[in-house]
């Protein structure tokens, strides 16, 4: 693998040639399977030329880490069947096996052959069996699509088997609760009714039971309805994070205004934008 024929005598040379490159595909939904693969073929015969380029001068001119974390090799190298015989003593190797490892998450050996064989490695710490294998199966399906009908488009390629598509989408998306028909502020009022002596709020030391946020929260509540604050207003809240900012924010929605956080820490340009942005009703500070 990776061996030149431009080099002379490259065949003979012992050593790791193999060079790792970055493979990018724009995935087009409309196109054809067969359209694609010609696509990516015609894009990587007209980057030969640069095949050679180290995956770390890649990495050095990309500006970014790890570039991918899955790998396809094709383990394409010749094998010399007279280089299994020792001259001069009538020995022969009779069986080669070799184990290789990788230490990206999942690698697909493609090996020629009288057939085509594939090879799905994996580490364990990153992809456990199950879903090596479940991968694996994707695959699979994906390559049986192509050999049925090359041209049928991308986006018709049903990559999950049945049952995991059910499991995904109906399953597991099986989340419909029933909601209270009440506000937000309702709830906080009859969790306070439920639990009064209950911490509701916890923030650097300080605390507020259940009962003495709500009480806090309706307070302030009152004072900014009579100040103008109601429902398709705004009320800005440019406070620090603290326990009385979530009861602020708590107000604002009982008063049925909506609020909007402003971090105190922003640029005065900033803050200035969102304020003449959302022309709050009114805006609640620290001094």
């Amino acid at each position: 693998s990776g061996r030149p024929p431009e080099i002379a005598g490259i065949e003979s040379m012992v050593g790791l040639f193999i060079n790792t490159l970055p493979v990018r595909v724009r995935l087009r939904p409309e196109e054809s399977l067969a359209g694609l693969f010609g696509r990516v073929q015609e894009q990587q015969t007209r980057l030969m030329d640069h095949q050679h380029l180290g995956l770390n001068e890649v990495q050095r001119l990309a500006g970014l880490g790890e570039l991918f974390d899955t790998l396809t090799v094709f383990e394409n190298y010749p094998l010399d069947p007279e280089g299994l015989e020792l001259p001069g003593t009538g020995l022969r190797i009779g069986g080669v096996e070799v184990n290789d490892a990788t230490h990206y998450p999942v690698t697909l050996a493609v090996i020629p052959g009288d057939e085509l064989t594939l090879r799905l490695d994996h580490r364990p710490d990153v992809l456990d069996g199950e879903a090596a294998e479940r991968l694996a199966g994707r695959l699979v399906r994906v390559l049986e699509a192509v050999a049925d009908d090359p041209d049928r488009p991308v986006a018709g390629v049903e990559v999950l088997e049945e049952a995991e598509r059910t499991r995904l989408l109906v399953e597991w998306n099986d989340t419909a609760r029933d909601v209270p028909r009440t506000t937000f502020g309702g709830l906080v009022e009859a969790q306070a009714a439920r639990t009064p002596q209950n911490e509701a709020v916890v923030f650097d030391g300080g605390s507020l039971t259940y009962g003495e946020f709500n009480a806090r929260a309706n307070r302030l509540a009152r004072l900014l309805v009579e100040a103008g604050a109601g429902p398709e207003s705004v009320v800005a809240l440019v406070l620090p994070r603290s326990v009385e900012t979530v009861v602020a924010a708590v107000a604002v929605l009982k008063a049925g205004a909506a609020y909007l956080p402003v971090d105190p820490a922003y640029p005065a340009e900033r803050i200035a934008h969102m304020i003449g942005d959302a022309r709050p009703a009114l805006v609640i500070a620290t001094a």
